[in-house]
């Protein structure tokens, strides 16, 4: 009797042992259970497969994804300064080796450098458009860039893709962008701010007629143009329309079908220095009358480039050297009948300045146009009238010519001119206006010697 009271409790003090036991166990979600219940089971892999590394709260684990996020700019080839500070200043540098790579790179803040070799776009563009038509232009990757088919082919635009550059590494010459539609642009830029172009050459795959450029940018501005060269047969190595501010330096622009420039609605600075501009069929076309400020030092023209640019009123030129003239400019092939006699008067003669159109020599028979050539530099011959009856003739000789003038008594359309000092000679003038062009512009025409001036009136002349 008394063991089996014994046995009693000590089996009921078991019995909650072993409940308190399992109620320990399966306190928190009963799915542990397992693992505990069979310790010896030969499992190894169960406990990371329940905690996979990445999901890890430790430090390392966490710092493993952040390389994606911010992406560290690649290891770069050995570049020239002026292109290795560019890489620099950009978000993002991309090292690029094929057309698509560089047409996919495209985009803000980037700076895309271009392994040397020969680029042909249309490889890539073609192929894109024939696989996927406009619906390539719709993916997020190509929100900066566009396809643009035309008549021959198709074309890129880039657009709003601010503070991009593109850039060789090495000499011009060994990285070229080449396009083969004739209708396209090489490339294209809409609406871009803080573009740059270094060391690379950029063209056409064949010569003919063509209406694309080279470059050509609406609407950017600040763009920034080095050791650059592009050649025709694009219409025009560089145009621009509604732009502002390019600056070119150590650029050749060359073989384009109807000129290097063709600048259209433009603003701020405009500067070509240390720049060639040879071989093309014209010497296009610069806007001065939107009030930039276009300037050319120590750039070479070749023979087009010359005969038009050397006339071209409101540019700058400094330090350049010309072509020989071979074409000059016929501004009015019936001056003779469009000039009509003015009257002087000292509102219209008194501090005025007047620039040389041509001169011609009653003994050689010879018309020169004017500016003067002396070994590759342009001379303006400019006369200027002071009020005082005092004036100079400049870009004869190395010093201005003095003379004094005074209206002649006997012709109101006529001036007396004396020539003072060494140069001491008289001779006549007579003002005109040109009554076929808006604003009846004036000229004077002066005998002096054997020769006689033409001059345009660099006032403004509607007075």
């Amino acid at each position: 009797m008394n063991r089996n009271r014994l046995r009693a409790p000590a089996l009921l003090l078991a019995v909650l042992l072993l409940a308190a036991l399992l109620g320990g166990c399966v306190g928190k979600g009963g799915t542990d259970a397992p693992a505990l219940v069979t310790p010896s089971t030969p499992k190894p892999s169960a406990a990371p497969a329940e905690t996979p590394a990445p999901e890890s709260p430790t430090p390392s684990a966490s710092a493993a994804p952040q390389p994606s996020e911010t992406p560290e700019k690649p290891e770069l080839p050995e570049l020239p300064e002026d292109v290795k500070a560019l890489a620099d200043k950009a978000a993002n540098v991309v090292v690029v080796h094929s057309a698509q790579e560089l047409v996919e790179a495209i985009g803000p803040d980037t700076a895309i450098i271009v392994a040397p070799g020969e680029y042909n776009l249309t490889e890539y563009l073609q192929k894109a458009w024939e696989d996927n038509c406009d619906g390539w232009n719709t993916v997020p990757l190509h929100r900066y860039a566009a396809l643009e088919p035309c008549f021959d082919g198709v074309g890129l635009l880039v657009k709003g893709a601010d503070r991009l550059s593109i850039l060789g590494c090495g000499a011009a010459e060994e990285t070229e962008l080449v396009i083969e539609p004739r209708y396209a642009d090489v490339l294209r830029f809409e609406n871009c701010a803080d573009l740059a172009f270094a060391r690379l050459t950029m063209g056409h795959t064949e010569a003919g007629e063509c209406i694309g450029s080279v470059l050509a940018f609406d609407g950017c501005r600040n763009v920034d143009l080095y050791a650059m060269d592009l050649y025709g047969c694009g219409v025009y190595g560089v145009f621009a329309m509604d732009s502002g501010d390019l600056r070119a330096r150590n650029c050749v622009i060359r073989d384009c079908s109807y000129g290097p420039l063709d600048l259209e609605n433009i603003t701020g600075e405009w500067l070509f220095e240390d720049c060639v501009m040879s071989g093309s069929g014209g010497g296009g076309y610069i806007d001065t009358y939107s009030g930039a400020d276009v300037r050319f030092l120590r750039c070479t023209f070749g023979e087009w480039e010359s005969n038009s640019l050397s006339f071209k009123d409101g540019i700058t030129t400094e330090d350049c050297f010309w072509h020989e003239i071979t074409v000059y400019p016929d501004i009015d092939p019936e001056y003779a009948e469009t000039l009509e006699p003015t009257e002087v008067t000292e509102e219209l003669i008194a501090d005025t300045a007047w620039l040389g159109y041509s001169m011609y020599n009653f003994v050689t028979q010879e018309e020169t146009m004017l500016p003067l050539r002396r070994e590759g530099c342009l001379i303006d011959v400019i006369l200027r009238l002071n009020a005082d009856g005092s004036g100079t003739l400049e870009g004869l000789e190395n010093e201005p010519l003095p003379l004094t003038w005074e209206p002649d008594p006997e012709w109101e359309s006529g001036l007396l001119i004396s020539m003072r000092g060494e140069y001491a000679e008289t001779g006549s003038a007579e003002l005109y206006r040109q009554i076929n062009v808006q604003g009846k512009p004036l000229w004077l025409e002066l005998w002096l010697g054997d020769q006689s001036f033409r001059f345009t009136d660099m006032n403004g002349g509607d007075v």
